[in-house]
């Protein structure tokens, strides 16, 4: 992990989404068929597993949508899946513009987290000696049709996340 951040990954391709997103497919179905494209990568040798969702849309624009608070720094998330895994424990894989020149970058991180009713809050590790934001990094509302974060200290809001499918 590099600055406390949960990114880590590696480049890929991703002709495919925008070819599918200039076929006029549906933004959820291109998000869909993408987040499946992400769980067969290199670098997430097995599918996604638990309660899986998908996300849609960041302050309410449409993937890819620009996700650092910070407008200096426009990179956008093309897809992105988060899955509660168990009780207290989950996955995100993340495909993002890793550059203004439009490399990507495949990021797979754990984090655990803790929910109250509907209320969930998602904190990410921080590697020993890193200087990190404290946690908890997300904070949204758990449907059993989608994931709602309203309160972000590392993206912009809200994160719209439409569940895809139940636990195995």
């Amino acid at each position: 992990m590099t600055g406390g951040f949960f990114f880590t990954g590696d480049t890929v391709d991703t002709r495919h989404y925008l070819e599918l997103r200039e076929a006029g497919m549906s933004t959820l179905k291109t998000l869909l068929l993408t987040s499946l494209l992400l769980m067969g990568c290199k670098s997430s040798v097995e599918p996604v597993r638990g309660d899986v969702y998908i996300l849609e849309s960041i302050s309410g624009i449409p993937l890819p949508a620009p996700w650092t608070p910070n407008s200096e720094l426009n990179l956008r998330i093309i897809a992105d899946t988060i899955a509660f895994t168990t009780e207290t424990t989950g996955e995100r894989r993340t495909l993002l513009e890793a550059s203004a020149a439009g490399e990507t970058r495949l990021a797979r991180a754990t984090f655990t987290y803790t929910s109250d009713g509907d209320r969930v809050a998602i904190s990410h590790p921080c590697p020993p000696n890193a200087s990190c934001i404290a946690p908890p990094h997300l904070i949204g509302t758990l449907t059993s049709a989608s994931f709602v974060v309203t309160t972000s200290k590392i993206s912009r809001q809200p994160l719209v996340f439409r569940r895809l499918f139940p636990p195995d």
